[in-house]
């Protein structure tokens, strides 16, 4: 094949092996990633900021519209999830959007709000409200144990630092689309919908 052959469809593999996310808003402040396949919770839902400790026990606890599966959003899917540890994080500054999808939060920064580094992102951002400007990750420091990732929305950059630290927030996220199951209400209404049509029937049977 010639190289200009060649070249073409080694471009066209990649463009097919890439998909460009959107973002679906949900009930309640819910914003669904239909590449990554998650779900974030609002991005303020966590009124506070505290320790890595106590972001991690916060996502860990959450029950937010009928689910309580969430963790706090990561910054290397592939170390271990909801908490793993890496010395090496995808940096989504300079990575290709395949790349960038191991690292939740630059994932959300670069490719779904379109940042790039350097832009302050904090505040109303798509379909979010009040994003805010520093989140941990669910991702610690592989070489330092007392030290963990976390993100910066007002640069677009990650750093580690010690776990006690007090002044980032949290974001939770869950695995796949809160609209795919019905919510709780939904499905107690169901259920008594097709009690009241069973008994229905057996008292049409019954006469």
């Amino acid at each position: 094949m010639k190289s200009w052959k060649l070249a073409l469809a080694v471009g066209l593999l990649s463009l097919a092996s890439t998909a460009q996310a959107t973002l679906i808003a949900r009930q309640a402040g819910m914003v669904y990633d239909d590449v990554l396949d998650i779900t974030w919770a609002p991005a303020d839902l966590w009124g506070m900021t505290g320790t890595w400790f106590e972001a991690v026990g916060w996502a860990d606890g959450l029950s937010y519209e009928g689910f309580e599966d969430w963790r706090l959003a990561s910054l290397s899917v592939a170390a271990g999830l909801p908490t793993g540890a890496t010395d090496n994080p995808v940096d989504c500054s300079s990575a290709t959007e395949v790349q960038c999808r191991d690292n939740e939060l630059g994932y959300m920064f670069y490719q779904n709000l379109g940042g790039v580094f350097g832009d302050d992102l904090d505040g109303d951002q798509g379909p979010f409200t009040d994003i805010r400007d520093v989140y941990w990750s669910g991702t610690e420091f592989a070489s330092g144990p007392f030290d963990a990732w976390f993100f910066l929305y007002d640069l677009g950059g990650q750093f580690k630092d010690d776990k006690v630290l007090g002044f980032p927030a949290a974001w939770a996220v869950r695995a796949g689309d809160v609209a795919a199951a019905p919510l709780p209400g939904t499905a107690v209404l169901m259920a008594l919908g097709l009690f009241g049509l069973g008994a229905g029937r057996q008292k049409r049977r019954a006469t």
